[in-house]
C-alpha cells in the first residue's frame, strides 16, 4: 500500500489516515512508556513548519492529503506507534497480544489516557472509531485493517478484544496505528454528517500532545502544546504549520527564519538541500526512505507486450537519471522491494534489464517492429506513439520525463511529453484514475513517485482486484497488470503467519515483477528535510513519514 506523492496533492489511496506504516505483524507485547521529561532539555518556543497546501479537513479518515496526517500525527493518538527503527511501541495501548494464529487480538489501554478536554479515553472510544469507519454512511477513504474485524468488544473501560474474519498479517500495521476518535464528541453527530462538520474538522478534539487553535486556510494552522497530555507535556509551546506552495519560497524562508522546519512534503530538491548544507544555522537531513520513482505503463496497445516493456526498461539509463535528478541520493530500482527491506529484498532481481539500448532495439526488432521512413518504430502498420506524463508540481518529474523522452526516442519511439499539475494528473479523469483508460487505443506512461510502508504487502499495487475500473474506484494498480500467480501470492502473503513464509512469498513476487516489468523501475529516493540548527528531537522516520510523528519530543535550544 502507498501514496503517489505530489506537492500540490498527495493522494492517500490507502485512506485519509495514510495507513502505510507497517512491519510484519505478529504476537507482541508493548512495554509501558514513561511520561517523564529528560530534565536537561529546554522548554518553550515555536517551530514553524512548511506544508505545500492546506488540508481541506483534519478529520483523519475523510480526505486524501498527506498534509492532513502531517498535522494529525501531533494531535491524535493510535493504539500503537512505529518508531524510527521500525518497531511497534505503545501509544494508547500499553500492551497488546494476539493468539489463535493471529485471529484473536487483545489491546490493554493505558488508564492515564485522556482527551484534550479532560475526559477519559476508554475502550468505548476505540469501539466507536471502528464502527464509524466501517459505517457505509461515513465515506472513509480506507477501511484497511478495519475491514478484517469480525467482532470488537469493550471489556470494561480499558480492554478491547477483537476477533478477525481471517488471518491478516498487516493488521497491527494498518489498524493498530489508526487514530482513535472521541465518541463523546462525534457520537452525537450522524455518521453521514461527520465529514461536513466544519467545527470538528478544522479544530478536532483529540488525545495527542498538541491541539489545534487556529485554522486559516491557505495561510497557516496553529497547534499549541497540550500541557495536560497524559504522556507528559511537549517541550515546545506551539507548532505553526505555514502554507508555502513553492519549494523555492521554502528555501528562501528557511534562510530568513520565517520557516524553521521543512520535510518531504515541502518538495525540497537535491540541489536545494545541497545549497542548504552550506547555510549557517540550518541542519539538513538525508535519510533512506521507501519512496520509489517509476513509470506506470498502462497496458494498452504495444504496452500489453512484455517484450516491449522490457525493451523500455533496458533503454532507460537509470544511472544517468540518478546522477542528473536526485544527484546521487538514490539507489537503482529493479523490482518492488527496496534493499532497505532486508527481510524481503532479493538481490537476484538486479540481474534483469540493465541499461543496453542496442539490446533494446534488437528485442523490438525480433518482436516484429520496423522503422518507417521517419525513423519511428511501427508494427502492423501502427506507429509506436507514446504519451509520457509528468507532474508539473515536482521538478524531479519534469526533468525525468525529458530524460526519458530522449532515451526512448533514441530507439525509435515517438514520445510526446505532457506535464500536468498534481490535481489534474491524479484527478478522477487524469491518466491514472480515468476508469476508461484501459479501453483506449492510446499508449500512455506516467512518471511519478510512490511512498510505501515497511510491510511488504503488494496487493494494493499488483493484485488484479486493485485495478482502477468503472466498478473499482479504489486501488493502486493503474497499469491494469494481471498475473494469476501474483494474485495468489499476494493473497497468501496477507494470511501467512510467519516471517519466513512471508519472506518466501514476497521474494517470489519480486522476481515475477522484475521479469515482467509492469512499470519501468527507476530508483529508490532518499528523503530530504531541513530545520533550524537550534531544533532538537526531530527524527526523519522512513517507517512513519508523517512530519509530526514525534513532535512531543521536539525542542529548541536556547
Amino acid at each position: 500500500m502507498g501514496f503517489p506523492l505530489s506537492r500540490s496533492r498527495i493522494i492517500a489511496v490507502a485512506g485519509g489516515l495514510a495507513l502505510c506504516v507497517g512491519l510484519v505483524a505478529g504476537n507482541g507485547m508493548g512495554a509501558p512508556v514513561s511520561a517523564a521529561h529528560p530534565a536537561a532539555l529546554p522548554q518553550g518556543g515555536t517551530i514553524i513548519a512548511a506544508e505545500a497546501d492546506t488540508p481541506p479537513s483534519l478529520d483523519p479518515y475523510s480526505n486524501q492529503q498527506l498534509s492532513t496526517v502531517d498535522i494529525d500525527a501531533a494531535v491524535f493518538d493510535g493504539l500503537v506507534k512505529v518508531d524510527n527503527h521500525g518497531n511497534f511501541t505503545p501509544d494508547i495501548a500499553k500492551s497488546w497480544s494476539s493468539s489463535n494464529g493471529g485471529l484473536h487480538w487483545v489491546f490493554n489501554l493505558d488508564p492515564r489516557a485522556t482527551w484534550q478536554d479532560g475526559q477519559k479515553l476508554t475502550a468505548a472510544d476505540v469501539v466507536y472509531t471502528e464502527k464509524l469507519v466501517t459505517n457505509k454512511k461515513f465515506p472513509a477513504t480506507s477501511t484497511l485493517g478495519f475491514d478484517h474485524i469480525k467482532t470488537i468488544t469493550a471489556v470494561g473501560n480499558y480492554k478491547v478484544v477483537i476477533n478477525l474474519t481471517k488471518r491478516y498479517a498487516p493488521f497491527l500495521a494498518y489498524y493498530g496505528v489508526a487514530f482513535v476518535l472521541p465518541k463523546h464528541v462525534l457520537g452525537k453527530i450522524p455518521p453521514a454528517q461527520v465529514q461536513h462538520n466544519t467545527a470538528y474538522n478544522t479544530k478536532p478534539l483529540a488525545s495527542g500532545p498538541f491541539k489545534i487553535t487556529e485554522y486559516a486556510s491557505g495561510d497557516h494552522i496553529t497547534m499549541v502544546a497540550n500541557k495536560n497530555y497524559w504522556l507528559g507535556a511537549p517541550h515546545l509551546d506551539s507548532i505553526i504549520i505555514r502554507i508555502v506552495p513553492s519549494s523555492n519560497t521554502v528555501l528562501s524562508q528557511l534562510r530568513t527564519g520565517e520557516v524553521t522546519l521543512a520535510s518531504q512534503t515541502s518538495g525540497l530538491s537535491a540541489r536545494q538541500v545541497n545549497d542548504l548544507k552550506h547555510v549557517t544555522g540550518i541542519k539538513t537531513y538525508i535519510t533512506p526512505g521507501f519512496n520509489w520513482w517509476h513509470v506506470d505503463l498502462l497496458e494498452t496497445g504495444f504496452l500489453k507486450d512484455v517484450q516491449v516493456r522490457r525493451a523500455l526498461q533496458i533503454a532507460t539509463d537509470r544511472a544517468k537519471i540518478i546522477r542528473t535528478v536526485p544527484l546521487g541520493y538514490a539507489k537503482k530500482q529493479y523490482s518492488d522491494q527496496p534493499p532497505s527491506k532486508k527481510l524481503f529484498f532479493t538481490p537476484a532481481v538486479n540481474k534483469y534489464w540493465n541499461y543496453n539500448p542496442t539490446k533494446a532495439s534488437k528485442m523490438l526488432a525480433s518482436d516484429g517492429f520496423t522503422k518507417g521512413s521517419n525513423g519511428i518504430l511501427e508494427k502492423g502498420g501502427v506507429p509506436f506513439n507514446l504519451t509520457l506524463y509528468g507532474d508539473a508540481d515536482v521538478t524531479d518529474s519534469v526533468q525525468q520525463v525529458q530524460l526519458l523522452k530522449a532515451m526512448w526516442s533514441a530507439i525509435g519511439i515517438n514520445v510526446t511529453t505532457k506535464v500536468e499539475n498534481g490535481a489534474t494528473l491524479f484527478g478522477s479523469r487524469g491518466p491514472l484514475y480515468d476508469p476508461n483508460r484501459l479501453a483506449s487505443k492510446d499508449m500512455v506512461a506516467v512518471d511519478y513517485e510512490w511512498i510505501e510502508g515497511y510491510d511488504p504487502d503488494d496487493s494494493f499495487f499488483w493484485s488484479s482486484k486493485m485495478i482502477i475500473s468503472p466498478t473499482q474506484s479504489g486501488g493502486g494498480n493503474f497499469d491494469g497488470y494481471r498475473n494469476a500467480r501474483v494474485d495468489q501470492l499476494t493473497e497468501a502473503g496477507l494470511v501467512a503467519t510467519s516471517v519466513k513464509q512471508r519472506q518466501k512469498i514476497y521474494k517470489q513476487i519480486s522476481m515475477i515483477l522484475a521479469q515482467e516489468v509492469p512499470d519501468v523501475w527507476l530508483y529508490w529516493a532518499d528523503v530530504f528535510s531541513a530545520s533550524t540548527a537550534k531544533m532538537g528531537g526531530y527524527k526523519a522516520n522512513p517507517f512513519n513519514f508523517f512530519l509530526t510523528w514525534n513532535a512531543k519530543d521536539w525542542y529548541l535550544k536556547k
